[in-house]
């Protein structure tokens, strides 16, 4: 993080690195029946890891910024992208043509139809917030909680940054 004279706020840089994969397969079922009838349904199965989808923050429900960033091999995990079962229910009805002499009475009572749509998905994986700079490096992001297994339970222990010199840096 730099913080010029004069200025406020800080610049936080990152390095564009990064790595993902996606993996997924989808099924399709499209039917039209009779009478003006249509149906369709799909299921997609899915699965995404990465180690830098929201390195930036900016996602409130996810903000994820690195323990260590020279290590982003630790950050490896489910994406905050993975969707893992999505499935999606559509139906459409065409009403009957009007036969009538008027084409104005033909024209506002035909052409009508009737039709739905429903989406289904699995949650959206989320990362524990600890309200604090836990990271000790001094920006505004949200950080990650860090699990201390060695502490006192129910009771907040502070966080010994090794990285800062006397003067702070």
């Amino acid at each position: 993080e730099y913080s010029a004279q004069g200025f406020a706020t800080g610049i936080t840089s990152q390095k564009p690195v990064g790595r993902s994969t996606y993996h997924g397969g989808a099924v399709d079922l499209n039917r039209r029946f009779s009478r003006g009838f249509l149906f369709r349904a799909n299921y997609t199965w899915a699965k995404a890891m990465d180690d830098s989808t929201n390195d930036l923050a900016t996602s409130v429900v996810n903000p994820r910024r690195p323990q260590n960033w020279r290590n982003m091999h630790d950050e490896w995990s489910r994406s905050t992208l993975d969707v893992r079962h999505k499935a999606a229910f559509m139906w459409i009805y065409d009403f009957p043509k009007v036969e009538m002499d008027s084409p104005v009475l033909r024209g506002l009572l035909g052409g009508w139809q009737l039709n739905g749509t429903y989406l289904f998905q699995s949650g959206q994986p989320i990362t524990v917030q600890s309200g604090v700079d836990s990271n000790g490096n001094r920006d505004s992001a949200g950080d990650r909680a860090i699990l201390n297994p060695n502490g006192t339970d129910r009771v907040g222990t502070a966080v010994r940054f090794v990285c800062r010199d006397s003067a702070g840096a």
